[in-house]
C-alpha cells in the first residue's frame, strides 16, 4: 500500500521535478547543437562512401527515454496521484453519508462499499414498492425486501435494526419472494 506523502512534500517534489526537467532540457539543445555539427561532418563523409540499405523499422516510433521525459513523467504521475487521492477521498466520505442514510446501524461493523449499495439499492426498491402499493409493509417483508442478494452478515445486521431473528430473514430470503 503506497505511503501517504503531505502535500507541501508533494509540492517540493514537483518543483525539484521541474527544475530538472529545465535542467535536461538545456542540456538537450546543447547536445542537438552538437549533434547537427556532427551531423553535417557526417553527410560530407557518407556523400563520398557508398551507403549499404539497412531495412527499415516496422511499427511506431518510440521516443528515447530522455532525463527530461522521465522528469516529465514523474511530474504527471505525482499529479495524477493527487486527483485520484481526492477522487477516492471523495467517493468514501460519500459512501459514508450514504452508509449513514441507509437503515442498517452498527457500531462495531462497517458496511463494505458493494454491500452499502446493495442494501441502498434495496432500501430504494422498498421504498419505491411502498409508495406504488401505498402499504407499509410489515418489519419481516421489509426485512425481506431489503436483504435481497445481501451476505448472512449484513441481513444479521439489518434484522438486528429492525429488531427481528436473523433467522426468519434468512430461512424467508431463500424462499422465493411472494
Amino acid at each position: 500500500m503506497p505511503t501517504k506523502i503531505p502535500q507541501d512534500e508533494e509540492q517540493r517534489q514537483l518543483k525539484q521535478l521541474e527544475l530538472e526537467i529545465q535542467y535536461h532540457e538545456h542540456a538537450e539543445i546543447m547536445k542537438e547543437n552538437t549533434n547537427n555539427q556532427l551531423s553535417t561532418i557526417k553527410k560530407s563523409f557518407t556523400s563520398t562512401c557508398e551507403q549499404t540499405k539497412i531495412p527499415k523499422r516496422r511499427g511506431p516510433k518510440r521516443k528515447q527515454m530522455t532525463p527530461s521525459r522521465v522528469a516529465r513523467f514523474k511530474v504527471r504521475r505525482i499529479k495524477a496521484n493527487g486527483r485520484e487521492r481526492e477522487r477516492m477521498k471523495g467517493l468514501n466520505e460519500q459512501l459514508e453519508r450514504l452508509r449513514e442514510t441507509i437503515p442498517c446501524f452498527s457500531l462495531s461493523q462497517k458496511l463494505s462499499k458493494i454491500e452499502t449499495l446493495r442494501l441502498a439499492k434495496n432500501y430504494i426498491e422498498a421504498l419505491t414498492q411502498m409508495i406504488s402499493s401505498n402499504q407499509i409493509p410489515d418489519n419481516v417483508r421489509f426485512a425481506e425486501l431489503l436483504c435481497q442478494g445481501l451476505s448472512p452478515n449484513t441481513m444479521n445486521l439489518v434484522a438486528a435494526t429492525l429488531s427481528l431473528n436473523p433467522r426468519i430473514i434468512q430461512q424467508n430470503n431463500n424462499d422465493p419472494i411472494h
